[in-house]
């Protein structure tokens, strides 16, 4: 929450949470909609650790090392593969 007061048209707010937790997906929402003004609304993105893997595992070239690291990362966190 304190990361919100500091928003600005040049700043942003990043809310990352696992898809299966819906009461931090509430809040976050409720946060966005609540307690920041309309204006810096589009500052704040809501955004599942699902979601982002599957942006960067489609941002990959032809990498191994950071295949390797994104199949550790997703086995450590029992996050499900996108591939």
């Amino acid at each position: 929450m304190r990361n919100l007061i500091h928003l600005s048209d040049n700043s942003y707010v990043v809310f990352i949470y696992p898809a299966n937790n819906k009461k931090i997906k509430q809040q976050a929402e409720f946060a966005k909609s609540n307690f920041v003004k309309s204006d810096f609304q589009q500052n704040v993105i809501n955004l599942t650790w699902e979601q982002l893997l599957v942006s960067v595992d489609s941002n990959i070239v032809d990498s191994k090392e950071l295949n390797k690291q994104m199949t550790d990362f997703k086995d450590k966190y029992k996050i499900k593969s996108s591939r």
